[in-house]
């Protein structure tokens, strides 16, 4: 076993050719200048992988990105993110730091690091969108989060960030980015049966509304249960969904119904982007686990909770919890230690929780002057985790 294969054991990740995600991207351009299928089994074969995404992401041939320049890109995007991710943090303190190594060397986030997938880049664009936010430039940070959009379905999700007080500014600029998004949609749903064929969807390093069902339905067919359920493996999948849908509900409910004492910040803003994000791709169905790298933006904001008294102090340190018992559950040590399917289980919780708490957090953060088409804005809003 050679020392990159020791490496991806010891963080127990998969062992494949580093940085594997930006080949395939680079090497599909590659063979579209040969005016090759880019969506065929002999480009997927050269590549390592199929090429997953919207027509629109082929504007990429035009920088003349070749298989070659995968190791300098992928040092590049890598330097970048931490760049980025560190300059968010800010100051820290001895806690928040052993939070981050915790979170930073877990396999779910150095699985990014070793395939460098597009989620890297996009990790890097959205904080240049919170960066142009901050700075009273909402048009360009739109601008970027419909960009990253065209190329990637989710991207979408971080429109949260602009849950802020300037509520005329908001709602124009969310509902002018969200309408040509549809239109976007519309344009190509076409395209969906494809990126949805092509696209790998795990049970196990993976996380979403469908991981659950996916998991045991073939169980419950192996047992025999499945000739007693009324329900096919798609009609449960849809039940998921509502349920994950409901939960989101119950969530975001609370938080309206409370007044958060935090005042408007970076990490405010971090957090509604990592928020709506893990929101958005759980209820799309399965992703895999490095799609986690984004709840790194509401870290900062948990952590200023976890030092508060009251209820939302407990409910985030228990999401604390709950996010390193998700990212390390694949971990081969923790496996060795405890029986797979308490871990499964816990794994689900944990996912499940984080669902409720994020709704809850990201509603906590709106602004009472948005609340003003909810039911309970004409009661008194009590303080953000009192009556929990």
């Amino acid at each position: 076993m050679n020392e990159y294969s020791m490496t991806c054991k010891i963080f127990g990740i998969y062992s494949s050719k580093p940085a594997d995600d930006l080949r395939v991207i680079a090497c599909s351009m590659e063979c579209l200048r040969k005016g090759m299928d880019i969506k065929s089994k002999e480009v997927s074969d050269i590549c390592g992988g199929y090429f997953n995404y919207t027509k629109f992401a082929r504007f990429l041939v035009y920088t003349g990105i070749k298989a070659s320049h995968t190791k300098t890109i992928a040092i590049v995007l890598i330097i970048l993110y931490f760049f980025v991710l560190f300059r968010f943090i800010g100051e820290i303190d001895s806690f928040g730091l052993v939070v981050y190594v915790l979170l930073l060397y877990s396999p779910a986030l150095m699985l990014l690091v070793e395939r460098v997938n597009i989620d890297m880049p996009i990790f890097i664009a959205l904080y240049t969108s919170l960066y142009f936010l901050r700075r009273n430039r909402a048009a360009i940070s739109a601008s970027i989060i419909l960009f990253l959009s065209l190329m990637k379905l989710y991207p979408i999700c971080a429109l949260s960030i602009f849950l802020k007080r300037n509520v005329g500014n908001s709602i124009k600029i969310s509902a002018v980015t969200l309408l040509l998004y549809l239109l976007y949609i519309f344009l190509i749903r076409g395209e969906f049966p494809d990126i949805y064929n092509l696209t790998g969807r795990g049970i196990g390093f993976s996380y979403g509304a469908q991981i659950f069902i996916d998991s045991i339905y073939p169980f419950l067919g192996y047992w025999g249960i499945t000739r007693y359920v009324p329900f096919s493996i798609g009609q449960f999948h849809v039940l998921f969904f509502l349920i994950a849908l409901l939960i989101v509900s119950l969530g975001v409910s609370k938080g309206l119904c409370e007044k958060s004492e935090d005042t408007d910040s970076l990490h405010i803003d971090g957090l509604r982007l990592g928020a709506g994000i893990y929101i958005g791709t759980f209820l799309i169905g399965n992703n895999w686990i490095y799609r986690l790298c984004f709840i790194l933006f509401t870290i900062p904001q948990i952590l200023n909770w976890c030092k508060k008294r009251k209820a939302m102090r407990i409910l985030s340190h228990l999401a604390l919890m709950c996010i390193t018992v998700y990212i390390y559950n694949d971990f081969w040590a923790i496996r060795k230690l405890v029986n797979f399917t308490l871990l499964f289980y816990a794994k689900e919780f944990a996912a499940w929780f984080l669902l409720f708490y994020y709704s809850y957090a990201l509603a906590l953060t709106v602004p009472i002057s948005l609340r003003f088409l909810y039911p309970c804005n004409h009661l008194k809003i009590k303080t953000a985790g009192e009556g929990i």
